[in-house]
């Protein structure tokens, strides 16, 4: 079962309670996505060419009128010659064609021999080129579920900024409003001077937020709270559904796929003689006429051989066998790529956790120092501006812990790109 294949369904449709906005949202981004829609054609042309090649038997019928095709001379329509082929290719190196040419006259009898052929080369390569097949599916398989994490993850990312945003701008501008009024009642030049720096940096924040709003989705931002919400309870259900035997570098689709080139590569170092020697392909066909009652057989072996070049053979020679090592030398170092990838990702994560327990301790040092100033306020010693200012630096400190939150939950989404086949 390939488990990666169906991570889009899984992504989507989790559970019937989330299927509004969200849904839509991210059925619009993947129609106008240029890369998924290339991604997906890619992956529909693979998937053709892989059932060609890895099928036991690959049938195709073709029908046609020959090279005359429908005849009208002088007004008078002209026999009409019928061709139907029957090929049945891919068989033990083998194509079959069964072909059933018939002849359509004015008495409207039908005439016309049955045929038989059988083709085969004398070394086929058919294991490779499936092989190498398989290895083209699987990769595009890859590219169109990362283009889909792209677009995935890149809506989650524009959510959760936006909620993000929208807690900073209304906090800024409620803090900007307290902290106006503090400059004006600031005595102390020195005091003055830091509110005014607060100050600053309070229209500093709505300005980036006001950025970061004005570029988003309308949908985002009408809908930013149910959507948050949305995301929040779906992404706990992504990872939850996700088995860690799921998440194995070595069971990465673009790992199977260049193992899937690493024995085609073999493949084809096995036949490194293949340069050197002819490759006879050997035809037998019978045809009989049923209405001429004659039967017909033959037989015939076709080769090429070069005798004299200045090097293209023994070139054609290294390189088969020259070929596995450097497929094999690409499998490893891909191998450790994706495990230094992987470490890397869990290494962000540690530090973010890391961050958020810090922020997670200065808020609790800032709440202290709120109630405490608070203490000193009511009591008579300590004076309002300094109690605002302390509330100020608290919701800075909260808003700074909802991002790093974020980029938490971002970097565990990131572990979906890994998930690979089941084994």
């Amino acid at each position: 079962m390939r488990v990666w294949s169906i991570l889009p369904v899984l992504l989507i449709v989790t559970t019937p309670a989330f299927t509004s906005d969200w849904s839509t949202i991210l059925a619009d981004r993947l129609e106008e996505s240029v890369e998924y829609r290339e991604a997906t054609l890619e992956r529909r042309g693979a998937e053709v060419r892989a059932g060609v090649r890895t099928r036991p038997v690959a049938p195709y019928l073709e029908i046609g009128t020959g090279q005359t095709g429908i005849l009208i001379e002088d007004g008078e329509l002209q026999p009409v010659q019928l061709r139907s082929t029957l090929a049945l290719r891919h068989i033990l190196g083998a194509t079959v064609e069964l072909g059933v040419p018939f002849l359509l006259t004015e008495s409207e009898e039908i005439t016309g021999p049955v045929s038989v052929r059988i083709s085969r080369p004398l070394f086929s390569e058919d294991g490779a080129d499936a092989s190498g097949a398989r290895a083209a599916l699987l990769r595009a398989r890859n590219r169109e579920r990362s283009v889909y994490l792209d677009v995935k993850l890149g809506l989650v990312r524009e959510i959760l900024d936006a909620r993000y945003s929208m807690q900073l701008l209304q906090a800024n501008r409620a803090n900007l409003h307290v902290l106006e009024r503090v400059y004006e009642l600031a005595v102390d030049p020195q005091d003055r001077r830091e509110v005014s720096r607060r100050i600053l940096r309070m229209e500093r924040g709505i300005l980036q937020a006001e950025y970061r709003l004005q570029d988003l989705d309308d949908r985002i931002r009408g809908e930013g709270e149910s959507l948050y919400s949305e995301v929040m309870a779906l992404s706990e259900l992504w990872l939850e559904e996700i088995s860690p035997e799921m998440l194995l570098p070595a069971a990465s689709p673009t790992l199977l796929a260049q193992e899937y080139e690493l024995v085609a590569a073999q493949f084809r170092a096995d036949r490194s003689f293949l340069p050197w020697v002819p490759n006879p392909l050997f035809r037998a066909g019978v045809e009989y006429d049923p209405w001429e009652e004659s039967f017909q057989w033959s037989l015939s072996v076709q080769f090429d051989m070069t005798v004299l070049d200045r090097g293209e053979r023994q070139l054609e020679y290294i390189r088969r066998r020259e070929q596995v090592e450097i497929e094999r030398l690409r499998l490893h170092r891909l191998a450790d790529t994706l495990e230094q990838q992987v470490a890397e990702l869990r290494h962000r994560l540690r530090i973010l956790e890391y961050d958020r327990r810090l922020k997670v301790l200065d808020i609790e040092d800032e709440e202290g120092n709120v109630r405490e100033v608070r203490a000193l306020y009511e009591a008579g010693f300590e004076t309002e501006e300094n109690l605002i200012v302390a509330e100020t630096d608290l919701s800075v400190e909260e808003l700074e812990l909802i991002q790093i939150e974020h980029n938490v939950m971002l970097g565990h989404l990131e572990l979906l790109r890994y998930v690979g086949e089941q084994q």
